[in-house]
């Protein structure tokens, strides 16, 4: 008998291992749920497709240079890509919101000179493209 409840107790731990693990990939799902201020509206701005390593997201590079601003760039972390545009370097025009990331969430720039946002994207077009391949609803 004593040798059945070793291996019931290893078959325990490894169950409680994977409740821990799925414990911790929901709360970083709960990044697309976070309530943020938004701080400005985008409307069919050109930019590209980036792979955010810091935090592991895709997200983009909205280009600012059309604005005049060249020093400083518009980073828009996302949630709601579709994998037809998970390529980094995709060029598109997107529209959506740019929500300020909350003071607890510690989110911070990769570079200097990188303005750092949460973008809830609302349409995504491939900039070689008329028509919208991508409208999200609110």
């Amino acid at each position: 008998m004593k040798n059945l409840n070793i291996p019931l107790l290893y078959f325990f731990l490894i169950i409680s291992m994977f409740n821990f693990s799925n414990c911790k990939k929901e709360s970083e799902d709960n990044f697309c749920s976070i309530n943020r201020m938004a701080v400005s509206t985008i409307n069919t701005q050109t930019a590209i497709v980036i792979y955010y390593q810091k935090y592991n997201r895709y997200g983009v590079r909205i280009n600012t240079t059309l604005a005049g601003n060249i020093d400083s760039q518009i980073i828009g972390l996302t949630c709601d890509i579709p994998r037809e545009f998970r390529k980094e370097g995709t060029n598109v025009k997107i529209s959506g919101q740019l929500k300020k990331f909350n003071a607890d969430e510690n989110m911070s720039p990769q570079m200097a000179g990188d303005d750092l946002y949460y973008l809830e994207i609302t349409q995504i077009i491939n900039s070689n493209q008329t028509k919208p391949l991508c409208t999200f609803s609110a």
